[in-house]
């Protein structure tokens, strides 16, 4: 059975082989992969053996972040694919996608690699566009010849090619990531109010009364030097549900930190939220 995710996980770019050279994915649709060529998005070009994949390492993830759910990476026996052809095996893949973020264009790239042999496979695949707190769920199968009880996979995310942080990355990790890419945000700044960096509106809350126009809340929180959320506490909401929704929010923040005579330093905010109910609730 594969096992998801590996020891050593750092960002990357997808590449597809063109020609002579490897161009960067900025898309797929379905299991074909799109680059930009001269400004323009055209699927890439195979010659009948299907597309070559390779990864470079990049600076840094973008600033989003999405969930992965009910994730199922399943190496099944003596099954028919999908063009109605037999194989001997097939990996089956499952999973949900949900983000804070709507975002475009994003795509998956599964990378499978042996233990104690070479085996180092790149699946790719279309997730689709996401928008906020909608799940998106994705599966597709592939040949798969290795012998899986040897492999471990790893899951990379991608939004209009720049590589995203998921929720199957270990969560220090993330916060580590964060942290670096914070960091190469402030290089060359001397003074600088905080800002926001990877910042998702709130999500109108549930639980509030149907029919509701609007709504609001006051968070005061402290960013540290890194950029993290610290104690945030609600200082006024319209509703208390607004109030909670807005600490569930800001608790996942990661802000640009105040930065004085070229150091990043605490500083105490108060940040006022509103809430706009979704379309289907303001009709009613």
């Amino acid at each position: 059975m594969l096992v998801l995710g590996c020891p050593a996980f750092a960002q990357q770019a997808l590449l597809v082989r063109q020609g002579d050279g490897f161009e960067p994915v900025v898309a797929m649709v379905g299991a074909t992969p799109v680059v930009a060529v001269d400004g323009k998005l055209m699927p890439a070009v195979t010659s009948g053996g299907g597309f070559a994949y390779a990864t470079k390492a990049a600076k840094t993830f973008a600033p989003f972040f999405i969930t992965v759910r009910n994730l199922s990476i399943v190496p099944q026996d003596h099954i028919t694919a999908p063009n109605g052809r037999p194989e001997d095996r097939m990996l089956s893949f499952h999973a949900e996608f949900e983000s804070a973020f709507a975002l475009d264009r994003v795509f998956l790239a599964l990378e499978v690699k042996g233990s104690t042999t070479p085996v180092n496979t790149l699946y790719a695949y279309e997730v689709g566009p996401i928008r906020p707190g909608v799940a998106t769920p994705v599966q597709f199968l592939v040949s798969f010849e290795a012998d899986w009880a040897d492999c471990h996979a790893t899951l990379h995310l991608f939004a209009g090619g720049p590589e995203v942080l998921h929720s199957e990355m270990p969560p220090a990790q993330v916060a580590q990531e964060l942290d670096r890419m914070v960091r190469v945000q402030l290089e060359g700044e001397t003074n600088a109010p905080p800002r926001p960096f990877m910042c998702p509106p709130p999500a109108y809350p549930a639980g509030a009364p149907r029919g509701n126009a609007a709504g609001s809340a006051t968070i005061a929180l402290e960013i540290s030097p890194t950029g993290a959320v610290v104690n945030p506490v609600v200082q006024q909401a319209s509703r208390p549900e607004f109030g909670e929704a807005a600490l569930a929010a800001v608790r996942r923040w990661r802000f640009l930190p105040r930065v004085k005579d070229g150091q990043p330093v605490a500083t105490r905010v108060e940040l006022p939220l509103e809430f706009k109910p979704p379309p289907s609730e303001a009709r009613r």
